[in-house]
């Protein structure tokens, strides 16, 4: 796996393994069935402004959401966003995914429950099954929060000596200022946080993604593999904060001790 350099107090999240960006992306319109392409390497093309970009990918958002496509485009078009680099724009639209996909299922149940039968065979295939259909999203969340999880501060020490930690300078990194601006939404009920967000600040949206899942889903193994990794990864950073906090009390009271 590649790794960033830890330029920005380590906040920047590592991509997954083997990203490969796909130059194109195939969505299916519900009133046709026609399959239209759309250019990726142009909506992420490093030489238009980040706000052109954003607005070209809003208007596909805005086009998956219209069309009620399955959860798989979803998943495609999210993961593009995330191996180039746009986390937080990754985990804004893992949340339009799951509203738009929970319209669909809205509008299925609609159509097979009215007293006026619908013809809804030929949107049929377009529309989710199940409300099983959001388990990827919420694995994705749950895949991302960890990657930001592994960089983030373990523990914050209770009489810090150096400056607090600055918020990650990286725009695309869902805790930069830029991000909260662009997203307002991400991180803790809209309000801009100021405060680096620690592991256990990840661990909690990581098991609220994995219970939702739980709930949709019994026995998936994408869930369980996840929540395993999640598991021993989190009971392995708390031994160590554990130790970190016991050292650091330990020097101030030495530090007590010479000073009598």
């Amino acid at each position: 796996m590649d790794t960033i350099p830890p330029g920005d107090n380590g906040a920047a999240p590592p991509p997954p393994a083997a990203a490969t960006h796909s130059s194109s992306l195939e969505v299916p319109l519900s009133h046709s069935g026609e399959i239209i392409e759309l250019d990726l390497e142009e909506m992420f093309s490093p030489h238009q402004s980040n706000q052109d970009s954003i607005d070209q990918l809003d208007e596909v958002v805005n086009m998956l959401t219209r069309e009620r496509v399955k959860v798989n485009v979803w998943t495609r078009f999210i993961q593009e966003c995330w191996t180039r680099g746009r986390y937080a724009t990754a985990l804004h639209y893992a949340d339009k995914g799951l509203d738009g996909t929970l319209l669909s299922l809205s509008l299925c149940s609609l159509m097979e429950n009215s007293l006026v039968r619908l013809p809804i065979v030929a949107i049929r295939s377009y529309l989710p099954s199940s409300p099983s259909s959001q388990s990827p999203l919420y694995l994705l969340k749950a895949s991302y929060h960890l990657s930001l999880s592994r960089l983030a501060p373990k523990t914050r020490l209770q009489s810090p000596r150096t400056t607090p930690l600055a918020l990650p300078k990286d725009p695309h990194h869902p805790e930069s200022l830029h991000a909260q601006e662009v997203y307002p939404g991400l991180n803790r009920g809209g309000r801009t946080v100021r405060e680096v967000m620690g592991k256990e600040d990840y661990w909690y949206r990581v098991e609220k993604d994995l219970d939702r899942v739980g709930e949709l889903e019994r026995g998936n193994k994408v869930e369980r593999d996840l929540r395993g990794k999640y598991l021993t990864y989190s009971i392995l950073c708390s031994l160590e904060s554990i130790v970190l906090i016991d050292r650091e009390r330990m020097c101030y009271s030495c530090i007590g001790h010479g000073k009598r």
